[in-house]
C-alpha cells in the first residue's frame, strides 16, 4: 500500500499486539486509531493522542442484555438436566 494513504486501526480489545510500546512507536504521520484506551495508548504506550479518536463501541442492546437467562434460554444447556 503507498505510504501516502492513510490507515485507521479501531481499537476494541486489549490485544497484546496494540498495547505494547513497540506498536506505538510504529505509529507513522498517516496511521490513526479510534476506539477505546486512547489516554492508556497515548500515555503508556506512545500513539499520538492528536491521531487517535475515542468513541463508544456500539452494542445491540436487544442481542447484548444485562439480565440473566433462565434455564430454557441458555444455549446448549438441556434445562431438565441441571441439578
Amino acid at each position: 500500500m503507498p505510504k501516502s494513504v492513510p490507515c485507521v486501526m479501531w481499537v476494541q480489545d486489549r490485544l497484546a499486539n496494540i498495547f505494547n510500546s513497540e506498536a506505538g512507536a510504529a505509529q507513522g504521520s498517516r496511521d490513526y486509531a479510534m476506539g477505546f484506551g486512547r489516554l492508556h495508548l497515548s500515555n503508556r504506550h506512545g500513539y499520538p493522542i492528536d491521531r487517535f479518536m475515542s468513541c463508544t463501541i456500539g452494542i445491540n442492546d436487544q442481542k447484548y442484555s444485562r439480565e440473566e437467562l433462565t434455564p430454557p434460554e441458555l444455549p446448549g444447556i438441556d434445562a431438565t438436566s441441571r441439578t
